[in-house]
């Protein structure tokens, strides 16, 4: 099975990082949760930072602000992901320079999208 870390992962069913959880589960995917304030979503065990995650997941999905994403490129260096997904609203010049830095390669792209889904396929935060 696939594995996918998804930083910025939250309990809340509207946003897009709860979203991205249920997607990957609903594909048949290993999910890892990455969240410091929550210790389960959707029934996932959450861990708290990058270095507790498992290292060269499939996919890193990050739904950050690019400020914080900036401040986290070791610690993404160090997970060494085969594919990173910078969500909308991720990018950014700086970002792009950060990864760049460690010679990572991202796409910017929707992660439900990149799953075969759409937003709309959870238009009020249910499955």
């Amino acid at each position: 099975m696939p594995v996918a870390v998804v930083l910025g992962a939250s309990s809340n069913r509207f946003k897009f990082g709860n979203k991205a959880v249920r997607a990957f589960a609903q594909r048949q995917w290993t999910v890892v949760p990455v969240n410091p304030r929550e210790s389960m979503i959707e029934g996932i065990p959450c861990v708290s930072d990058l270095d507790s995650a498992p290292r060269q997941p499939d996919v890193l999905s990050i739904y950050l602000p690019p400020r914080v994403i900036e401040e986290m490129a070791d610690a993404i260096a160090r997970l060494a992901p085969a594919e990173i997904w910078l969500n909308p609203g991720t990018s950014s010049l700086q970002v792009n320079e950060a990864l760049g830095r460690h010679g990572l390669e991202w796409v910017d792209d929707c992660t439900l999208v990149r799953l075969g889904m759409h937003p709309k396929d959870f238009p009020d935060g249910a499955d």
